[in-house]
């Protein structure tokens, strides 16, 4: 899934950085769909950033393994 991105800058960066955690880490749908649908019902660039802040707070805090992991551990 990937969000689309806005003609703001900031905005755009922090969406860039959300489809880069999307596509790094193995997110559950339910994170997926929400986040989603956040981002783009909301275009506040505070509301973006937030949702940018509760991903990394999910990987930082181990709750989301990287997808290279998976594979390997799948192999």
């Amino acid at each position: 899934m990937v969000l689309p991105r806005r003609k703001e800058v900031l905005v755009s960066a922090a969406i860039d950085e959300i489809n880069n955690l999307f596509t790094k880490y193995d997110l559950p749908s339910k994170v997926l769909s929400d986040i989603h649908y956040r981002v783009t019902c909301c275009s506040d660039e505070a509301y973006i950033k937030q949702q940018l802040r509760y991903l990394k707070n999910l990987v930082e805090a181990g709750h989301i393994p990287e997808r290279s992991k998976i594979a390997k551990i799948c192999e």
